[in-house]
């Protein structure tokens, strides 16, 4: 049983070439998975890529992808790494951020004007090892 692909039609000034699929004025609605299939008489093999349309007149606020690990626990005198995935309609300003508890004796030693007060706490700002924007809508830190 051989597999047969036929061609459907693309909206607009859309069109397939020899090696590209060129998609011309997107809109939300084409936002999804689209696949590379290719067939012969020994069998079908595919690839995926996945297109998000955003509409820039009305971005949401980032998202973050599923972290792990997501609580940590090191001995005393080993290291750990956290590491945060995500995208952004625009460009994000990203901070790792340590929380001050209220009434702990650091937070009654550490200035106010060197910590960063959000969301009804106070941070102290961490230097990340690396921060990520390759410009297609993702970040990525650790």
């Amino acid at each position: 049983d051989g597999v047969e692909l036929r061609e459907g039609s693309l909206r607009g000034d859309s069109r397939l070439t020899r090696h590209y699929l060129h998609l011309m004025d997107l809109q939300p609605q084409d936002t999804g998975t689209y696949t590379c299939a290719a067939a012969n008489p020994l069998g079908a093999a595919a690839t995926n890529w996945t297109v998000r349309v955003i509409d820039q007149a009305m971005p949401r606020e980032p998202e973050f992808f599923p972290q792990y690990p997501a609580n940590t626990t090191v001995v005393v005198g080993e290291p750990a790494t956290l590491q945060c995935e995500g995208s952004s309609e625009v460009a994000p300003h990203i901070k790792w951020l340590r929380r001050l508890e209220d009434g702990s004796g650091e937070a009654n030693h550490i200035p106010e004007n060197e910590t960063l007060n959000w969301k009804g706490h106070r941070y102290v700002v961490l230097q990340a090892t690396e921060v990520l924007t390759p410009g297609d809508g993702s970040f990525y830190t650790k």
